[in-house]
């Protein structure tokens, strides 16, 4: 049975999906789970999903290891909850190339992290990657792109690449941080045991986007409501 909260979620989700279109008959699907509050609320919903709607659809979480000291407790940790969870997920390992040395900085490590999971999902014949950006990553992108490049636009919500070989989705873009904060909050999901403790994390351009948000919405409670309504409008333009 549904907790309250996934009848919440799954309505947003389920909305977002039709909207755009994201999740066909017969897709299969890559969940990138980094282990944090986001991923793994996506790949649960995901999941859960497949009860209560007439698609069908494979699903695979995908976690990369980080070559740090903690890679295989997290692995375990991972492995027991999706076992539990009932999906099943792979852990390909990045690849650091000869010359860069770990830790590598932000970009590279996206970098890395990004063409790892791409090319383990084509590998692996998942044409789908399910990434849980969710509604304050659009919102922090957008101040981001205005702030630093002078546009108003933000991360697209199904995006192909490489020909149509990959396509990105992000069913959880208008789902706010808070609520999948709480729902492993409800859980009982310890995310601190299940992701990479990254040593920049806080420090990044998307996190003081984050906070500059967090400080709009304190001093003008419409403040999120009317960036959305008008990413959409310029959205429409286009």
């Amino acid at each position: 049975m549904l907790t309250s909260d996934e009848r919440r979620l799954l309505r947003i989700v389920n909305r977002t999906i039709g909207k755009h279109n994201l999740i066909e008959e017969g897709d299969r699907i890559v969940v990138a789970v980094s282990g944090g509050k986001d991923s793994l609320t996506l790949a649960r919903l995901l999941h859960i999903r497949r009860r209560y709607r007439p698609q069908k659809y494979d699903l695979l979480a995908m976690h990369v290891l980080y070559p740090d000291p903690q890679a295989e407790e997290r692995r375990r940790v991972l492995q027991d909850l999706m076992d539990t969870w009932g999906i099943p997920i792979v852990f390909p390992r990045m690849d650091i190339p000869a010359g860069e040395d770990w830790p590598v900085s932000c970009q590279r490590c996206a970098w890395h992290r990004r063409r790892t999971l791409f090319q383990t999902a084509y590998a692996m014949g998942y044409s789908k990657i399910a990434l849980a950006h969710h509604q304050d990553d659009v919102l922090a992108t957008a101040l981001m792109n205005l702030l630093y490049q002078g546009r108003f636009e933000s991360m697209a919500v199904k995006l192909s690449m490489f020909g149509g070989k990959i396509t990105l989705i992000r069913p959880l873009a208008d789902v706010p941080e808070s609520a999948t904060r709480r729902y492993m909050r409800k859980l009982g999901i310890k995310v601190e045991e299940t992701s990479f403790a990254c040593p920049l994390s806080g420090k990044t351009a998307r996190a003081e986007a984050k906070a500059l948000l967090h400080e709009l919405e304190q001093r003008f409670p419409e403040a999120r409501s009317n960036i959305l309504h008008a990413l959409a409008s310029c959205t429409r333009r286009e």
